[in-house]
């Protein structure tokens, strides 16, 4: 077996995403563990898809959504904590279209590789249950 760089750039990446959620002053220790566990399984997903999936037109289309998923993730963690919620609202309406359309695109592929990508779309759900929270409590309706 033969070193390939991808190896450490996918689980690299995966890992700075997770320190950035984790050390956010993130709500609370669930959402810490489930962070991790989105980051590591779609790490994994994109790295078994970088490995094994042939180099056409939908790969580049499922990597450039996972980028741009990595990046709607990233600026969650910041835009929760803005007074405006709607930003965050919208980005993770975002992150969850790109789950569905990731789980869609790899599904044909690989239905395994697929079923990796259920915990980033339940992390959506996740997150839109704090983002509604944070909601109630800056329009001061206790939910």
């Amino acid at each position: 077996m033969r070193f390939k760089s991808n190896y450490i750039i996918i689980p690299l990446i995966a890992i700075i995403i997770a320190l950035l959620g984790i050390f956010a002053d993130s709500p609370d220790w669930q959402f810490s563990l489930f962070w991790t566990i989105v980051c590591a399984t779609t790490a994994l997903a994109a790295a078994i898809i970088w490995n094994r999936f042939q180099r056409n037109k939908r790969f580049w289309v499922i990597m450039l959504l996972f980028v741009t998923n990595a990046l709607l993730m990233i600026s969650w963690i910041y835009l929760i904590k803005i007074p405006f919620v709607g930003l965050s609202l919208i980005n993770i309406i975002g992150i969850e279209l790109l789950a569905i359309a990731q789980i869609i695109l790899i599904w044909q592929r690989s239905f395994l590789v697929s079923l990796l990508l259920i915990p980033e779309l339940l992390g959506g759900i996740y997150a839109l249950w704090w983002n509604i929270i944070i909601w109630a409590m800056i329009m001061g309706d206790p939910l």
